[in-house]
């Protein structure tokens, strides 16, 4: 903390000195960077457009059905729907990936099928 107090004080000092004033919009305008970036990898990850977006979307419905599965085990019914995508989902992978995650899909349907 004291080392972030350290650049803030210098970072004044230094803008005070220039004759320069300090507003926030010196820093909320670098984000707009950030942001054009940030919407570009969401629109990849919606249009699943790269190896890493599809990774991604299969990663997050694993990450769910790992969550189910935990709930279920703790005595919650009434979660099939939340299955139907591990049966029914594409993510439009191929090769060692489509191999890997159906893999995993199919490891988390035999635990759940042990559940019912």
């Amino acid at each position: 903390m004291a080392t972030c107090q350290r650049r803030q004080r210098i970072t004044s000092e230094q803008t005070h000195a220039s004759g320069q004033s300090w507003s926030p919009s010196i820093i909320v305008g670098g984000f707009d960077a950030g942001k054009a970036l940030y919407r570009q990898l969401y629109e990849d990850y919606e249009q699943r457009a790269s190896l890493e977006a599809q990774l991604v979307k299969a990663a997050d419905v694993i990450d769910l059905l790992v969550q189910v599965l935990a709930l279920e085990r703790g005595g919650a019914r009434g979660l099939d729907e939340f299955w139907e995508v591990a049966n029914e989902g594409n993510f439009e992978l191929q090769g060692i990936a489509q191999e890997v995650v159906k893999e995993v899909l199919q490891s988390l349907l035999a635990a759940h099928a042990e559940i019912d």
